[in-house]
């Protein structure tokens, strides 16, 4: 489970086979916190979304709680996968933890100045 909740602007550069669409998210980075969040359950559609492998990089550098499957969900999407690293996600603005937030990377954009964009090619979230 992925959620995120604050300000922009913050996008998720999502590729085309012609085309470069920069999807816009709301974002909240809680300084204390162990991870970036994204809500995965909303719509989230990215071809360069890689989920997070059990003992492949993204897990093993984001010190995991476990790895395991997804039984949450009916079908299996961003955010509920099979063989995927789990870490503890929190939210304290609104009283939220959850041990199931699912590692992944992606192509992260944020907006420094007009029309000047700061890329991230494989930016690791829950």
């Amino acid at each position: 489970y992925c959620t995120t909740y604050g300000l922009g602007p913050v996008a998720f550069q999502v590729y085309g086979r012609l085309l470069l669409n920069i999807a816009g998210i709301k974002l909240l980075v809680h300084l204390g916190g162990k991870s970036l969040w994204v809500d995965c359950d909303k719509d989230f559609k990215s071809s360069t979304y890689k989920l997070g492998i059990c003992n492949f990089t993204q897990c093993t550098y984001s010190n995991p709680n476990y790895c395991g499957d997804c039984i949450l969900k009916p079908k299996l999407h961003p955010g509920c996968n099979n063989n995927s690293c789990y870490i503890w996600g929190e939210n304290p603005l609104i009283d939220w933890f959850d041990d199931s937030a699912e590692i992944a990377d992606d192509v992260f954009v944020i907006s420094s100045t007009p029309g000047v964009h700061v890329t991230l090619p494989r930016f690791i979230f829950a």
